[in-house]
């Protein structure tokens, strides 16, 4: 279930990162509003507007220009990520920190110079980190102080590690180095310790005098040398240095570097000359003793310079997955008798930990064969873009540790089969047979890369070990470490919804207008929803942040231990579903219920390509002062015994508290239903409630003394429109009488009433919902064709422009759906000559289908009596469809 906004503000406080990118939420619900109130409008356009709309945590970015949907990268440096991702899931070294309060050299150690080691993550190539050693420094001890480590915040997928050395005018390489790698565990045999399990991924053979930019490929390893990609921690250590006697250079080099930097000077070295033409090194005293023509060269040396200037940690890039839990995203299981639902953890999954780690069980005494398959369903909270999925198995938590057996991954975009079910498309499998392997060490990585799919829902199936299997039955477990989804592009969909909306009284919404940049391939979608009521909910929350069930926190005895009751308030019983989206930016009549006092306004970002976006930057939602506070309808009668009939009808408005007058009136039928009105036989009236007497009969004669004047029809059909004298204060019931027949099975009338002062059509209710301007075909009995007609019987289709066709006349009547009418032609033999064809969006209504006496080949058919059947393809229960039933004969004559 998504989080309320209460919730994640409540989440902000424990994980700041979890809405990085999105803005600062306020504390306060209604210390930063998500909407301005004007005096005849309601408006979205600013930062701190959208800030306080509700959203599925991490899935938007918002800044003044709007807001649109979040970009997900792949293959990045995950140093430039490391304080977000300690603070997403602190260490236990951490522990005792807030996460607001850790700081990028809280992921550090190192030998020496360690506050440098931040000039890593800089960016700049001018800042360094360069190991001290001390004066007293030997080969065997430099490992102790040329070392760094970095916690790069949660275990990752790495791809490749890249070293970058300042430039050549700035210092040295490292002349002899190794790289070590590790996941985040222990050793086995120092499970107790401080120490962590390192492996090497990369070792100097040769001194490195110029090579100043290191890449260590990680993405390509043997399968065996796989858990190298699974990186938590990164050390680098300098094994090998020249020292003082780094680089050599002149006398006048030396002199100026003295005056300069002299930290950087090195060694003077002094040589005596042999007989065999060599030299010797020996000291300054024993040079300056030797004879002129015994001593050798003077050496002078710059000491070596070893500074690391940039540091990459490159990774599959952003994980989806991550961030679930955060989002209001949801796990579920389908085989709770092999892993119940109180074991599943799915945190142990995402918290970027793999010596935590969740338990699989791929046995278990009394199942099936091992056909059983079992399912891990995961709601991801969002809809993304998904390329990549990265399992990380552990070894370690017991001897039956196991791979899986068949594996498979599928992915949903939420569409449906028809019995209801998700439709899922299979993006990986791997056979085998679950077996414990040594030869990868501690971990096992399944590394899957698909074609791109839009998903909101991911299902991991796997099964369990077969009756071949040499171990005892319930002991074959996969331990999931972590679990990693990695994808490229803009959010596909992004839902977001304003705050609440109170209109200060009840008022007419008119229309809606948005400004959007929409690129091809993206859109956006409004929606609304009005209500009058609000409902209380309670949230309970543990001292550590954490929401739960009222029961659970009742459970809690300790007092420190629970956490406050906060109330949120929420859509009342009296609230509409969503409106369906509305269409025209430039302004969309709205179709949510008005007047109302409370609205909700939600937002829908579209793209059917992951480098193209939408942006959404100002909503406005007109509205003006009601006719009456309410108004409500009741249609008599409601229901039709004789469809295909002309009927008689009459519609009651009740107005509630009438503020301001009204002049038009406007019905739309349902479909499949014409309207009529005649100002010679129908009326409109309007007065006091007590003249209006039984309103239970149509035929009944309206208070002809509150007659209203002067009617006229705007337009008739399928929607009728009336304007007439201004009705002014003091009116509590309207009475509209008009005729309408009814083709269809029903539907709802909808009725307006109008001011045009202000141009605005206030919406009728229904009296009794979903109820009172329902219009229900009740036929006697069920027929789809009435009327049949043909004009004339015998025609002559002979061009000269008398009787050259025949008109099938006909009403179709109780099919609310778009199905083709058919009118076949055959000849005495039974050989059909042509097929007429008519397809509307509502099939229900009359017909009048005209056949000029050809046949399909467009040839004019011989005089002669010919007959035509009916047809319709419809579901109509109980209907007679007259498909065989042969009409009178028709003539062709000349």
């Amino acid at each position: 279930m998504r989080k309320t906004r209460r919730t994640q503000n409540r989440l902000l406080g424990l994980f700041p990162v979890l809405w990085c990118g999105v803005g600062p939420l306020a504390d306060d619900a209604h210390a930063q509003s998500g909407h301005g109130l004007r005096a005849n409008a309601v408006v979205v356009e600013s930062e701190s507007h959208w800030n306080n709309w509700s959203f599925p945590a991490g899935t938007l970015e918002i800044d003044a220009n709007g807001v649109r949907p979040r970009l997900w990268r792949r293959h990045t440096n995950a140093v430039l990520d490391i304080v977000d991702n300690l603070r997403f899931n602190p260490p236990d070294y951490l522990n005792k920190n807030s996460p607001d309060e850790i700081e990028l050299l809280d992921a550090v150690d190192a030998g020496s110079n360690k506050a440098a080691v931040a000039n890593l993550f800089d960016g700049d190539m001018t800042t360094y980190w360069e190991p001290e050693f001390p004066a007293a420094v030997t080969a065997e001890t430099l490992d102790q102080h040329g070392w760094f480590a970095v916690d790069l915040g949660h275990s990752l997928t790495g791809t490749r590690i890249v070293l970058r050395f300042v430039d050549e005018g700035l210092g040295d390489p490292f002349r002899l180095f190794e790289v070590m790698v590790s996941d985040g565990q222990k050793p086995v045999k120092a499970l107790l310790g401080d120490a962590l399990d390192y492996t090497r991924t990369y070792q100097t053979l040769h001194p490195n005098l110029g090579e100043r930019v290191i890449e260590i490929d990680l993405a390509n390893l043997p399968i065996a040398e796989r858990r190298k990609r699974i990186v938590r921690l990164v050390q680098v250590v300098v094994t090998g240095s020249a020292l003082a006697r780094g680089r050599e250079i002149s006398r006048d080099e030396y002199e100026r570097l003295r005056t300069e930097a002299s930290q950087d000077t090195g060694m003077v070295e002094y040589s005596k000359s042999l007989e065999s033409g060599g030299e010797l090194a020996v000291t300054r005293e024993l040079y300056y003793e030797l004879e002129e023509d015994r001593r050798g060269p003077i050496r002078y040396f710059r000491r070596e310079l070893p500074r690391l200037a940039e540091l990459e940690v490159w990774s599959e890039g952003d994980d989806i997955f991550k961030e679930t839990l955060s989002r209001g995203g949801h796990f579920s299981h389908t085989t709770p008798h092999i892993l119940g639902a109180a074991e599943l953890n799915p945190q142990l999954l995402l918290d970027g930990q793999i010596e935590t780690y969740q338990a699989f069980p791929m046995a278990a005494s009394g199942l099936p064969d091992a056909s059983f398959l079992v399912d891990l369903v995961v709601d991801l909270g969002s809809f993304f873009w998904i390329e990549a999925e990265r399992i990380v198995l552990n070894f370690r938590p017991s001897i039956f540790a196991f791979k899986f057996g068949e594996l498979a991954l599928d992915f949903s975009d939420g569409a449906r089969e028809v019995d209801g079910s998700l439709k899922w498309d299979r993006r990986a499998f791997t056979p085998g047979i679950p077996r414990r392997t040594s030869s990868t060490g501690s971990v096992h990585l399944y590394a899957f890369d698909f074609e791109p799919v839009k998903a909101r829902f991911l299902r991991m199936q796997y099964r369990r070990a077969g009756s071949n299997s040499s171990y005892p039955a319930g002991t074959t477990t996969a331990y999931v470490g972590e679990i990693q989804l990695h994808g490229r592009g803009y959010q596909p969909q992004v839902e977001l919804t304003s705050d609440l909306i109170q209109l200060g009284g009840n008022r007419n919404l008119s229309t809606i207008e948005w400004v959007a940049d929409t690129p091809p391939g993206t859109r956006v979608e409004l929606q609304t929803r009005t209500g009058n009521t609000l409902d209380t909910l309670l949230h309970y929350y543990k001292a550590d942040g954490t929401e739960i069930s009222e029961a659970q926190y009742k459970k809690i005895r300790i007092k420190s231990q629970k956490g406050p009751i906060e109330p949120e308030e929420v859509a009342g019983s009296d609230w509409e579903p969503w409106s369906a989206p509305y269409e025209i930016a430039s302004g969309s009549q709205i179709t949510s219920p008005s007047p109302r006092k409370l609205l909700k306004i939600r937002a829908t970002l579209h793209s059917d390509d992951p480098d193209v976006h939408a942006t959404l930057r100002e909503v406005r939602l007109n509205f003006s002062e009601p006719v009456a506070d309410r108004l409500l309808g009741r249609l008599v009668p409601t229901r039709v015994d004789s469809p295909g009939v002309e009927h008689a009808f009459s519609l009651f408005v009740d107005l509630e508290s009438q503020a301001n007058p009204f002049d038009k009136l406007l019905l739309r039928a349902p479909a499949g239903m014409q309207l009529a009105f005649d100002p010679s036989r129908e009326h409109v009236f309007a007065g006091p409630a007590s003249a209006f007497g039984d309103r239970a009969d149509p035929k009944a004669d309206g208070p002809t003394d509150r007659t209203v004047d002067d009617v006229q029809v705007l337009t008739t059909g399928d929607s009728l429109q009336l304007s007439f004298a201004t009705v002014t204060s003091g009116v509590e019931v309207v009475r509209v009488d008009f005729r309408g027949t009814l083709f269809s099975s029903g539907g709802r009338l909808q009725a307006l009433m109008h001011n045009s002062d202000d141009g605005v059509w206030q919406r009728v209710d229904e009296e009794v919902a979903r109820t009172s301007l329902q219009l229900v075909a009740q036929p006697q009995r069920k027929v789809l064709f009435g009327s049949l007609e043909l004009n004339p019987p015998a025609f002559s289709p002979n061009g000269d422009g008398l009787n050259d066709v025949v008109k099938f006349n006909f009403t179709l009547m109780l099919v609310g759906i778009s199905a083709p009418v058919e009118v076949e032609i055959f000849d005495l033999t039974g050989r059909r000559l042509r097929r007429l064809e008519e397809q509307r969006p509502i099939s229900a209504g009359t017909y009048s289908i005209a056949w000029d006496g050809r046949d399909e080949a467009g040839v004019v058919v011989p005089p002669g009596l010919y007959t035509a059947r009916f047809r319709l393809d419809s579901d109509t229960e109980g209907a007679s469809i007259v498909s065989r039933d042969v009409l009178g004969a028709v003539a062709v004559i000349y």
